[in-house]
């Protein structure tokens, strides 16, 4: 095979990975917009969390304030029994703590229930992240 033939055969090798390459550019910038999309609604989704969580925190705002009336009220309901004060002292403190053991239950639930949805939350916009910057160098690879 003479020299004019291993250059044609050369070029054919090289423009052959050039459009294997331009292929494997197409379809990664594709799998970019799609990762674009999906951080997008995940973006989304997580404002929508963000809000849910806030709503549950004025939820239990509006709890506590419930709770302090109820126990103003049970005070003044303790208050106006006659009794004497150590009698007194006992249903106060048995009133109060029931209802400080009720609120304790109530929070720590909501507290856990979001510490998970937060943690969920946080986790797949931490693997979308790592998706998007492995598609991101792979690009800037191919690009080169």
């Amino acid at each position: 095979m003479g020299i004019p033939e291993q250059l044609e055969a050369e070029r054919r090798i090289y423009e052959m990975e050039i459009d294997s390459l331009n292929t494997a550019n197409i379809e990664l910038e594709r799998d970019l917009e799609l990762l674009r999309e999906e951080n997008k609604e995940l973006r989304r989704v997580g404002a929508v969390r963000v809000k849910e969580i806030d709503d549950v925190r004025k939820q239990m705002k509006a709890m506590e304030d419930k709770y302090k009336v109820e126990l103003s009220e049970i005070r003044k309901t303790v208050g106006n029994i006659q009794v004497n004060k150590q009698d007194d002292s006992a249903i106060k403190y048995r009133a109060e703590k029931a209802i400080d053991q009720a609120q304790i239950s109530t929070l720590q639930k909501m507290n856990s229930s979001l510490s998970n949805e937060v943690e969920k939350i946080k986790a797949a916009l931490e693997e979308k992240k790592n998706s998007h910057l492995e598609l991101t160098q792979q690009v800037k690879f191919v690009s080169l």
